[in-house]
């Protein structure tokens, strides 16, 4: 699995330029032996289309790593008997469940989830202090980390299981990680025994190895930075790498991308690291020996926990308030519009009318910036205009606009089409003039100047996160497409605006073409060796 660093890549885009050149590879052919072998050139010419496409679309390198697009988000999982200080920490996949393991540190806690964040069960943990992160081993054997007392521990959880306590646990499955462990006073990996301890755990299978991640650096001389440390089963530890110096061919060092670090995975395949950051809202993919291959940015607010499929096709990332994000990565899946585009806005608080809605509206005199959009939260990448007055207080505008326009390839044969919006308080979305999502707080052919219900408007943390609805394809064109939303505010005091969207589409897997499809193109490429061959004696 690798990252390439910010560089947007869909393989879906490749074959339009890859049917241009079968095209003129077969120019010549086809004026050769177009009397002879016509019928024959044209069926063999759709094959070759189908197989050069399917190929395309498997073989592309970043299909596994970017994009790996938001398919789905939680404000919160919702778990039986919710506690009050719930706090989500740490994440793994399961693949004999095929399910989430959650680790929830304020009230010591595991939560089983399917993988759409459904929850199943929770296991009680008792004896353990601050836990951070879970890694699936094998089996039904789970590592368990805290951070405090920088512990690792070995839990056998099976379908049965519904508590787990420390003290019952077998001396050998209780791992106490430091650099020298035949001296116990020195070397510990979180000296302090504060709050910027190990907060990320992985496992390697192969080596029977654990990898932890230290958050940041504390205040007391001597303590570790950002850290990545490998452990053995005997609890010697070492660390893997300098995390503030660049190592291989990347100009970047670990620290440069991140300014905390959450988690950690470990990919068996590549036998790369990505380490989260919760901080920086960053996945970043790092070799063991410390060279950073490249990252993504992330959605959430506070996001503490990752894992992955083992096919490393969906990524899992969940947050303190009980978060719950699902990222695919596949030849399918191509981002029309991605969470970050840059949009046209108007924020000036004037009456657009209905034409602003329209594909063929002129825009050029808008301003424009990427998005989140809005004002008053502090993590906007693009400040609108609140309303008149610089306090924001009052007066401000009912209503923001904003455009987005861009092209598709290959609209035909795209299977599903799915928005992704987030917005505060209420929004009315539209395709190409087409009304496609109103939120029920705000009302059908709601004017400029109409807020949106405040009863029914979007409140925390529900703004943070997106809804996804479905969209008809047949909406699409080639060229030239325009998705308009416009945000309502509830009231003219409401002290913050936000607002950003996606537009995702599945294609249609092109079958792989059959063997006599194969024989008949083989047929053709030996017939046009022979005839030229031919043609050249005949000169």
């Amino acid at each position: 699995m690798s990252f390439p660093p910010i560089k947007p890549t869909d393989s879906i885009m490749h074959l339009r330029s890859q049917h241009v050149e079968i095209q003129r590879n077969f120019a010549l052919s086809s004026s050769i032996l177009r009397a002879k072998n016509a019928f024959l050139l044209t069926i063999v010419f759709a094959l070759a289309t189908v197989s050069t496409a399917s190929a395309q679309a498997t073989t592309d390198p970043f299909t596994l790593a970017d994009p790996f697009h938001l398919i789905n988000s939680r404000p919160r999982m919702v778990i039986a008997n919710p506690p009050v200080n719930g706090n989500f920490s740490g994440v793994t996949h399961s693949p004999p469940t095929n399910s989430l393991f959650v680790v929830d540190n304020g009230v010591s806690h595991i939560y089983e989830f399917d993988l759409n964040g459904l929850y199943r069960r929770t296991i009680t943990t008792t004896g353990f202090e601050d836990a951070e992160g879970i890694a699936w081993m094998g089996g039904d054997q789970f590592a368990f980390l805290e951070e405090k007392a920088t512990h690792i521990s070995v839990l056998t959880i099976r379908p049965s299981t519904t508590s787990v306590h420390k003290t019952l646990l077998p001396p050998s499955s209780i791992i106490r990680p430091d650099l020298d462990p035949s001296d116990p006073s020195t070397g510990a990996l979180n000296p302090t025994g504060g709050n910027t301890g190990l907060e990320g755990l992985a496992y390697d299978p192969l080596l029977d190895r654990f990898y932890v991640v230290k958050e940041k650096a504390a205040a007391t001389p001597g303590d570790f930075g950002i850290n990545v440390f490998s452990v053995e089963r005997s609890g010697l530890a070492n660390i893997l790498f300098n995390p503030s110096v660049a190592h291989g061919s990347s100009p970047w060092p670990l620290t440069a991308m991140g300014t905390d670090v959450a988690d950690v995975h470990f990919d068996p395949t590549t036998r790369n690291l990505l380490i989260l950051s919760q901080e920086t809202r960053r996945v970043i993919e790092v070799t063991l020996e410390g060279e950073v291959l490249g990252f993504r940015n992330q959605t959430g607010t506070q996001i503490e926990g990752l894992t992955f499929t083992p096919d490393r096709k969906t990524m899992f990332i969940v947050g303190e308030s009980r978060e719950f994000f699902r990222y695919e990565s596949s030849p399918q899946l191509a981002a029309v519009i991605q969470p970050g585009a840059t949009w046209k806005y108007r924020d000036d608080g004037s009456d657009q009318g209905t034409l602003w809605r329209e594909r063929t509206f002129d825009d050029s005199g808008w301003a424009a910036g990427p998005a989140e959009l809005g004002y008053g939260d502090l993590d906007e990448r693009t400040t609108v205009r609140c309303g008149p007055l610089p306090t924001c207080t009052t007066a401000n505008d009912a209503t923001k606009y904003f455009r987005h326009e861009f092209d598709v390839d290959n609209p035909h044969r795209i299977e599903e089409l799915k928005l992704g919006l987030q917005r505060d308080d209420g929004a009315a979305v539209y395709l190409n003039g087409v009304e496609i999502y109103r939120d029920t707080s705000l009302l059908p052919g709601a004017a400029f100047n109409h807020f949106a219900n405040r009863a029914a408007a979007v409140n925390d943390p529900e703004e943070d996160f997106f809804v996804y609805v479905n969209v008809p394809a047949s909406l699409l064109r080639s060229s030239g497409n325009v998705l308009a939303v416009e945000v309502h505010q509830f009231s003219a005091t409401d002290l913050d605006l936000s607002f950003n969207a996606q537009l995702i589409a599945r294609y249609a897997i092109v079958p792989e073409p059959s063997s006599a499809a194969i024989a008949a193109m083989a047929l053709l490429a030996a017939g046009i060796v022979r005839y030229r061959r031919r043609h050249r004696r005949g000169r």
